[in-house]
């Protein structure tokens, strides 16, 4: 009898294979012996010897129970909604630490929190594209169809495959060789129905924990204030001869999940939802006066850009920190 190895998605803790695991423990016990410390390499002997209870060398069936169900450090529950009529879509969702503490993704999709001393921020993403019903609303066809005739011909379809990533023969329902705008659409909204299913979860270290360091409200631009504050928060990790040392800026893990094709920009014929706030939310209870001086949208009204008297700005200016918040001005 031939035994295949079954292929299960590799554990996220560092330096184990939970795959290599789950073999070992099917061929051991079928064959009515334990696991052992010897059939795991050296360095995953360490995580082996935290789950032996007894500290016997030998992982029982009960040890192994209690491996795998050992307590999440986090739990994170999504939830997408609003794509099947192509409404604006939602996302929602919470993060539970193993502490108990409870966090919702805030309008910018984004959540901030720590598992044990790390700092996390949590993204979600519905990157699943919203295709056009018909072809009066898809007015890149007239670009796609250079000779104008309706249709889409091989060397033309070619051009633009990789919008849906299919072969013409998957599109090209009748075998023409010709792509029509209804048969595209079919193509497109078959492809929504695949990606609105797909979930990918990218784990790693912040890319930027400069700008990060900066970006104090984390909306992925520097306002006025947190440039004039950058000096002040740099010195807190400047090393040896006044020089910032990579190695002493905080880092944070970052955790995004996806729904829909994450590595495919092509196909995205919108753009995602949950990557960043817009400049809109920050002004939503904002005096209209407000609005039109805040000109860098960062939701505060600087000195610079106040068109007023100093002594009205400072009247103003009720916490004295030289900037006008909203709050500050709703009643004005």
């Amino acid at each position: 009898t031939e035994t295949r190895r079954r292929q299960v998605a590799t554990w996220l803790r560092p330096d184990f294979d939970v795959a290599d695991a789950l073999f070992m423990l099917e061929e051991r016990y079928a064959l009515g012996s334990p696991l052992r410390a010897d059939d795991f390499p050296d360095r995953d002997v360490q995580w082996f010897a935290a789950f032996d209870l007894d500290m016997d060398g030998v992982w029982n069936l009960d040890e192994f129970t209690r491996w795998t169900q050992s307590a999440a450090d986090l739990v994170v529950e999504l939830g997408f909604a609003g794509d099947e009529d192509n409404a604006a879509r939602q996302v929602s969702g919470r993060v539970i630490t193993a502490g108990g503490e409870e966090q919702h993704l805030g309008a910018d999709g984004i959540v901030r929190v720590a598992i044990a001393t790390v700092p996390c921020e949590i993204r979600a993403i519905d990157a699943v594209p919203i295709f056009p019903a018909t072809a009066d609303d898809f007015p890149v066809w007239k670009q796609w169809d250079t000779d104008q005739d309706g249709t889409l011909s091989n060397e033309e379809y070619e051009r633009i495959r990789n919008v849906l990533n299919l072969p013409m023969s998957a599109v090209d329902k009748d075998s023409d060789m010709r792509v029509t705008v209804a048969e595209f659409g079919t193509a497109m909204q078959r492809r929504q129905r695949v990606t609105r299913e797909l979930l990918t979860l990218q784990v790693g270290a912040d890319r930027a924990p400069f700008w990060s360091l900066l970006d104090q409200d984390h909306d992925d631009q520097l306002s006025e204030r947190e440039m004039q504050q950058a000096e002040q928060r740099l010195r807190e990790y400047r090393g040896t001869g006044q020089t910032l040392a990579r190695a002493a800026l905080p880092q944070t893990l970052r955790l995004e999940f996806t729904r829909g094709t994450a590595n495919e920009p092509t196909g995205r014929l919108v753009p995602p939802v949950g990557i960043q706030l817009s400049v809109s939310d920050k002004r939503v209870s904002a005096p209209a006066w407000f609005t039109q001086l805040d000109r860098n949208g960062d939701g505060e009204v600087s000195w610079r850009e106040f068109l007023g008297p100093k002594s009205q700005f400072d009247k103003l200016d009720q916490n004295g920190d030289g900037f006008l918040q909203a709050d500050e001005c709703r009643n004005q």
